[in-house]
């Protein structure tokens, strides 16, 4: 009777748990729109295959890194789905995936003057805003309480190509503008310096808000 004898290895592998949350766990403005992902997976980092990866819902992926807790900037408004894979040597994987919204927020500038001088420095009165907005109009009135302008214009624009040397947003960013007045009144005439008064009233793409001012503009 023969015997043979031998021995061979089985490998063994760690658990694999693939675990995060997004910081914040709320909504976050498209206008604060970084937002980091806190790693507590439990995973070997020997036992750990290239193909583990983040996927941050808008056709971002990178890959996994066991000692990094990424952020990432979201450069839409939405739902998106993020997803952490990872996977052993074995071939074992496990994923999460969470749920993270960017909503659109809107701010607006209001000057309290303007010069209209034509030395491209604040020429004219205007709202600038900074979000996402769909529905706009000012009045604005003389100090005998007639309107001597009103405007439902929006449109979209940035510093370089509004010519406004003293706007103080960063040349690179776009922004709203909203109810641009030259200090000609309705009837053509320029009007006076003085104090004016207006009042305002927006409205956004996700959450109607409705602004109402009557506030002195010089």
């Amino acid at each position: 009777m023969c015997l043979i004898e031998d021995t061979i290895t089985i490998p063994g592998y760690e658990r694999i748990y693939a675990y995060f949350t997004p910081n914040p766990t709320s909504c976050i403005s498209i206008l604060d729109n970084n937002i980091q992902f806190i790693n507590n997976s439990i995973v070997s980092e020997i036992d750990l295959s290239i193909s583990s990866y983040w996927d941050f819902g808008d056709g971002t992926i990178i890959n996994y890194n066991h000692l990094i807790s990424p952020s990432h900037a979201y450069l839409d408004t939405g739902n998106f789905e993020v997803k952490l894979y990872l996977e052993n040597l074995a071939g074992c994987s496990d994923s999460l995936t969470n749920n993270v919204c960017v909503l659109a927020e809107n701010k607006i500038y209001i000057p309290n003057s303007f010069t209209p001088n034509y030395d491209r420095c604040n020429d004219e009165f205007y709202i600038k805003g900074l979000g996402g907005f769909k529905d706009f109009s000012i009045k604005i009135f003389n100090r005998w309480g007639n309107c001597v302008f009103e405007s439902n214009e929006v449109i979209i624009t940035n510093n370089i190509e509004d010519n406004n040397n003293c706007n103080s947003i960063n040349n690179l960013d776009e922004y709203y503008k909203m109810g641009s007045w030259d200090g000609v009144t309705k009837n053509g005439s320029i009007a006076p310096t003085g104090i004016y008064s207006y009042t305002l009233s927006t409205s956004s793409f996700h959450l109607l808000k409705l602004l109402k001012r009557k506030e002195p503009l010089v």
